[in-house]
């Protein structure tokens, strides 16, 4: 059943699937008749004293006990609003997850090669000034104080921060993601940075769907190539839904989330295929993501993003808000 949904899913963006795949002075001794004066001494250039500094070998640090202590601070908030305990580098601690105590293993090197964001292996780097050369800088970890450990890695990726979760996956690799909890994400890039970003919300990639769908256009958030991971060969495909030519469109008003129906013109059998926009947290900042479903039920299939890279590292990971599967019936 899941095969003939995709062949489905296919024929209905048949006409929009495409590829996309000091210089030294010296001075003459002056010779008298009786008596021979000794060379004077060339001037030397004087030494600085070994304490003084040169700025521009200064290195600006990222992190530092100042927001060490902001982040404890935070946590100690933030745990108690969600009713849980962890445990914090920040605070001297050593947090653990699935046997790794850290900071330890990521001193030691114990984590090389088994590690992965999402599908990408990555190498964690435990700097707690955040002044390392490594792409993925861990500054703190905290874990929460249960068998069933929550663990969160607050990390500096290119010099922005991303807080990642743990995945409870089982297997030799730890697989991390971004964390979604939109408090813990400003939370930590208010500390780093000194600024709040930005939250959106998912109403603002559906405010006018229905409006524009009533005049069979494609809502603006919508209006893009999406690349999604085919759960079965992992390959990345795409579809263009950029143009709603030989398209039929429909709104579900009565649903939750409330679906975008997407036929061709010419289907007279069939229910289509559904998409819902909302944000998720990917490389720390807030991304659309199309959530995709078809069939009768409403089953989901893929979720699908504005970049190949993003489809790639997500591979067929779901966030938990999607509905069931044909295989979950």
């Amino acid at each position: 059943m899941k095969m003939i949904a995709k062949i489905m899913f296919l024929l209905a963006f048949s006409s929009m699937v495409g590829c996309r795949p000091q210089e030294k002075a010296s001075t003459p001794a002056h010779q008298q008749p009786t008596t021979q004066q000794p060379a004077k001494k060339s001037p030397q250039t004087k030494k600085h004293p070994k304490n003084s500094t040169n700025p521009s070998a200064h290195v600006q640090t990222l992190w530092n006990n100042d927001k060490n202590q902001e982040l404890s601070a935070f946590m100690q908030q933030w745990q108690t609003k969600m009713a849980q305990s962890y445990l914090g580098t920040y605070d001297g601690k050593k947090p653990s997850y699935r046997d790794n105590v850290f900071p330890d293993v990521l001193i030691n090197g114990q984590l090389q090669d088994k590690v992965n964001w999402g599908a990408l292996p990555i190498a964690l780097q435990w700097s707690p000034k955040g002044d390392k050369q490594g792409e993925y800088q861990v500054v703190a970890v905290a874990s929460e104080n249960t068998t069933l450990a929550e663990t969160y890695f607050f990390t500096i990726h290119n010099g922005h921060p991303l807080v990642f979760e743990a995945s409870k996956d089982k297997g030799d690799l730890i697989y991390l993601y971004d964390s979604q909890n939109v408090e813990l994400q400003q939370g930590f890039a208010k500390i780093l940075t000194g600024k709040i970003p930005v939250s959106h919300s998912d109403n603002e990639l559906n405010q006018d769907a229905a409006a524009q769908i009533a005049q069979q256009q494609i809502p603006s958030a919508y209006r893009h190539t999406w690349y999604w991971q085919d759960q079965t060969t992992h390959n990345i495909e795409n579809f263009d839904l950029t143009n709603a030519q030989d398209l039929r469109l429909d709104y579900y008003t009565t649903t939750t989330p409330q679906w975008l129906n997407v036929r061709t013109a010419q289907q007279t059998a069939g229910v289509g295929n559904d998409i819902y926009l909302r944000y998720r947290y990917f490389d720390g900042q807030q991304v659309p993501v199309a959530m995709m479903a078809s069939g009768a039920g409403i089953w989901f299939d893929n979720n699908a993003y504005l970049q190949r890279r993003q489809a790639q590292i997500m591979d067929t990971y779901t966030f938990g808000d999607e509905p069931k599967g044909r295989d979950d019936e």
